[in-house]
C-alpha cells in the first residue's frame, strides 16, 4: 500500500521539492503592479567613473582659433592676481565655523573665513595666492572676498 501523499494539482506538484523539504511558494505578481529591479540591476545602470561626484563638469574643449573680432570683445584676459571665476555652490557652518561650498577652474570644495579661504581640515587652498575670504552670510547666501587687498562684488548663490 502506498502511504505516500500525492499533490491535488499540477501547481502544487511544481512547488514540492525532490528532498521533501517544504519550499516557499514562488512571488506572485499582483495584477497592475510592476516588480522592482534588483540590487545588480540597480547597479549596472549607474555609471562609474566620477572620481569626484561634487566637482563640475568637464568643460568641452575650447576652439583653437578666435576670430579678432571676439578676441577684442572678450577681453585680453585675466589680469595678474586677478581671480578665475567663482561659482558658490552654498554656504554652511559646521562645529561654529563658517564654510562656503564654491567651484572654481582649479576645482570644488568648501573655503573658510582668512587668506586663501583654506580650511583647517583642507590640506590644499582652493583660492589662489593673494585671495582672502573676508565673509560668509548664512541668511543671505553670499561670500564676499578680496583678490589683492581690493573688496570683491558679493558672490551669492543663484
Amino acid at each position: 500500500m502506498d502511504t505516500t501523499t500525492k499533490p491535488s494539482s499540477p501547481r502544487a506538484a511544481a512547488q514540492q521539492p525532490v528532498d521533501g523539504a517544504p519550499r516557499p511558494p514562488a512571488p506572485a505578481v499582483r495584477a497592475g503592479l510592476i516588480p522592482l529591479p534588483t540590487p545588480a540591476q540597480v547597479e549596472g545602470a549607474v555609471p562609474r567613473g566620477r572620481q569626484d561626484p561634487f566637482a563640475a563638469l568637464p568643460r568641452p574643449p575650447k576652439p583653437a582659433a578666435t576670430p579678432p573680432a571676439m578676441a577684442a570683445s572678450a577681453g585680453s584676459g585675466a589680469a595678474p592676481g586677478a581671480a578665475p571665476s567663482l561659482s558658490l555652490r552654498g554656504v554652511l557652518a559646521v562645529g561654529g565655523q563658517l564654510q562656503a561650498l564654491v567651484s572654481t577652474a582649479t576645482g570644488s570644495g568648501a573655503v573658510c573665513l582668512g587668506s586663501r579661504g583654506r580650511c583647517l581640515a583642507e590640506a590644499e587652498p582652493l583660492l589662489p595666492a593673494g585671495w582672502t575670504v573676508q565673509a560668509i552670510d548664512l541668511r543671505r547666501g553670499c561670500l564676499t572676498y578680496s583678490v589683492g587687498g581690493k573688496a570683491q562684488p558679493p558672490v551669492c548663490m543663484t
